[in-house]
């Protein structure tokens, strides 16, 4: 039976039904193991879809049945009929995450949740909104490995799907590209990352004198890997870019892929731009993916804040008007700026 720790889940489930509400709570197992460390939902976005992140805060959480979290879903209002639950098991590997990252099963395979199957009538509908039908419990099933390979047979209703696990090696060159937030130089993004990094920081505040100290310093991350760690972009690697990377896996924040700034420039003969100062930023979700929602329901912000020490820029920047015909936003003059900035 094989320990395990980071996992990310997908519920499917009828968006013209059913609304997930309330967020994740955790299951029996994880409190049983000390909670979790971390534990974040995205709901219905896309409608129909719940997706679960996780990492138990013990290292030794295996058995025959664990219970890892509940969703709850609302029923729609005139919803009848049979409603199932399905979903994927987008990432489940084994406890040891430094030396490498070993799948349990097959990424992206399907599984099914408890009792998935539940009537909605006319009745039940108006007598109560939520109920324990509607609530989806994970139950991941373990069994014994063959002595020469990992298995993991994921038994819930009907389904019955035996797999191998794939023991995925380090690359530091990433060859074919990185993603943003990976930091265990598997140059994929994933809940993974979230988890080595807490692990990183960990040992890095003991000088990786530790209990996987000497794992880290035989296969230290890469210079692009210390960077994707400062997941905030404050140059200090600590828990907070642990839990920020968390939040990117789910979709909660982004990551900053640059910024440019073109100073203004005048009377200067080919190299005059009319006085504009130029600001660009490229934010993209997980995956290296710009936000795909329609243009008029974005669900990525992005704040330009100026400031300046010259007490003479005050009145200018009050006074300023927004005339970019180009850009999307709008321009704000109410915030307040303390420190070196103060205005």
């Amino acid at each position: 039976m094989i320990y395990f720790r980071p996992f990310s889940f997908s519920i499917l489930y009828d968006k013209d039904k059913l609304f997930a509400v309330e967020g994740v709570t955790e299951g029996t197992d994880l409190k049983n193991n000390g909670e979790a460390q971390t534990l974040l939902a995205r709901q219905n976005d896309p409608p129909g879809e719940v997706l679960v992140i996780g990492v138990p805060n013990r290292k030794n959480v295996r058995g025959d049945n664990l219970h890892l979290f509940s969703v709850k879903f609302q029923i729609k209002s005139g919803a009848t009929g049979r409603v199932a639950l399905t979903g994927k098991v987008n990432k489940f590997v084994e406890a040891d995450i430094i030396t490498a990252v070993t799948d349990i099963g097959i990424p992206g395979r399907d599984f099914q949740a408890g009792n998935i199957y539940f009537d909605i009538s006319n009745k039940r509908q108006r007598r109560v909104a939520v109920t324990r039908d509607t609530t989806s419990r994970v139950i991941v099933t373990n069994y014994p490995m063959l002595p020469s390979q990992s298995s993991l047979d994921s038994t819930i209703g009907d389904v019955h799907t035996n797999t191998i696990s794939a023991r995925s090696r380090r690359d530091s060159t990433c060859s074919t590209g990185r993603d943003l937030g990976d930091t265990n130089d598997d140059c994929q993004f994933d809940v993974v990352d979230s988890a080595y990094t807490a692990e990183y920081v960990v040992e890095a505040l003991v000088n990786f004198t530790g209990t996987r100290g000497n794992d880290f310093k035989n296969n230290l991350p890469s210079k692009a890997a210390l960077k994707n760690m400062d997941a905030d972009v404050n140059t200090v690697i600590n828990s907070f870019d642990s839990f920020y990377l968390a939040r990117a896996a789910v979709g909660m924040t982004r990551f900053l892929n640059y910024v440019r700034v073109v100073p203004a420039v005048e009377n200067t003969g080919l190299e005059d731009n009319g006085c504009i100062t130029t600001l660009e930023a490229q934010v993209l979700m997980a995956g290296n993916k710009p936000d795909s929602s329609a243009s008029d329901k974005h669900q990525t912000l992005v704040f330009f804040d100026l400031a300046s020490g010259n007490k003479s820029l005050t009145k200018l920047f009050a006074d300023s008007v927004d005339d970019c015909k180009l850009c999307q936003g709008t321009l704000r003059k109410d915030v307040s700026h303390v420190g070196k900035g103060k205005m």
